[in-house]
């Protein structure tokens, strides 16, 4: 008994340390909005004030030059390339959802509450888990009319799911004491959101490295294929992110859009910000008054009915380059979400897979010797990128 008791512990202790690893990531995404919310306000004030300058230009280019990826290579500093399998349960272990109730929502029923906020799931669903009491407010059971109140605490426990069939793997290409580069396959979610919460690559590289739990300093939408830069220790994550904010971590990326007269170099500067959808509340697209984003593209191959592109990314807004090639006239090949324009379709959300976008070089200055390190992760050859684009 003693002994299934240590067993249960641990596994608690385990799932809770995995809860604040994701409370974390969360909190730095509330960090990351709110400099994002800086930045469109200054913009904002910009154009009040009569700065003339253009929210987007395309325009033939010289495309900045930077160290080439040899061909088929990987890791660096002696680490060779592997890949590692960690294993997932057929269901997770469920997951709690905490609020904090604010001025604005103070007066709404815990119904309208969560009907209105959270519109994946329906009222009567919402209604069934109140009245189960899978829902409580400041830890206590209430009912569906209940009014609310500011700062009280409601928490929603989500039980144990069956998540959807992802590539469960991923590839480590470079690793010391303070960084760790890996390669995630197309159709893995780099974090949890959407019904993905232990099938995410978090999860997975938490799996192999419990003692550290290396921090993503950048993201990539679940379709996409490619390098994720991770800091191993609180310095190196703060060292990392002010190179990311600063602009001093170059991402490269490779992307197959349709035929046409692309120039050999471009640049696009189109503004990225939120547009309502009616499923998620709101997604990503091009949009005059958003905040500012710039990339810039070369042809790397045309073929008879496609056309393989280079693009390099200054900012880091979500679905930056789907967006900006889609404005550009030529949206990804596959691509179920952003059209020509690049506006959101109604129907589809940003989690759709379908599209070939690879992440392909990242440089960066290494966090302790200040060494400029550049990672390289090859494209999957072009003969199977059907084969690729086939996996959801």
């Amino acid at each position: 008994m003693l002994i299934f008791a240590e067993d249960w512990v641990r596994s608690q202790l385990s799932v809770i340390s995995y809860q604040l690893s994701v409370i974390s990531y969360q909190l730095s995404d509330v960090s990351f909005q709110f400099t994002d919310y800086c930045l469109l306000f200054t913009g904002r004030l910009r154009r009040a004030f009569g700065n003339t300058e253009k929210s987007f230009s395309l325009h033939p280019t010289p495309y900045t030059p930077h160290p080439p990826c040899p061909p088929d290579v990987g890791g660096v500093g002696g680490v060779t390339p592997h890949t590692l399998h960690p294993t997932s349960p057929m269901a997770n272990q469920g997951w709690i959802y905490r609020d904090k109730i604010s001025k604005n929502q103070a007066g709404l029923s815990l119904l309208a509450y969560y009907a209105g906020k959270y519109p994946h799931s329906s009222p009567e669903e919402w209604l069934d888990r109140i009245l189960s009491a899978a829902i409580l407010v400041n830890g206590s059971p209430a009912g569906p009319d209940t009014v609310l109140e500011i700062g009280q605490q409601l928490t929603y426990q989500r039980p144990p799911w069956t998540e959807p069939d992802v590539p469960l793997f991923f590839e480590v290409l470079y690793e010391d004491a303070e960084v760790l580069v890996v390669a995630k396959p197309s159709g893995l979610p780099v974090l949890a959101g959407g019904g993905f919460l232990e099938h995410t690559l978090i999860h997975l590289v938490h799996q192999h490295y419990p003692e550290v739990t290396p921090y993503p300093i950048h993201r990539l939408g679940r379709g996409t294929s490619g390098l994720v830069l991770m800091a191993k220790s609180k310095p190196a994550r703060a060292k990392l992110s002010q190179q990311m904010r600063e602009g001093k971590i170059t991402k490269i990326y490779r992307a197959l859009v349709g035929r046409g007269d692309i120039p050999d170099s471009f640049t696009i500067n189109q503004a990225i910000g939120k547009i309502a959808h009616p499923i998620l509340g709101y997604v990503y697209g091009a949009l005059a008054d958003g905040l500012s984003a710039r990339s810039d593209g070369r042809v790397l191959k045309k073929h008879p009915d496609s056309t393989l592109l280079e693009v390099q990314i200054f900012t880091g807004r979500p679905h930056q380059i789907r967006i900006h090639l889609a404005f550009f006239g030529y949206p990804l090949i596959g691509d179920p979400l952003y059209g020509v324009g690049g506006l959101p379709r109604p129907d589809a959300v940003p989690g759709d897979c379908g599209y070939y976008l690879h992440a392909n070089q990242i440089l960066f200055n290494h966090p302790s010797t200040g060494e400029r390190i550049s990672i390289c992760c090859p494209a999957p050859p072009e003969s199977v990128i059907s084969n690729q684009l086939s996996v959801h």
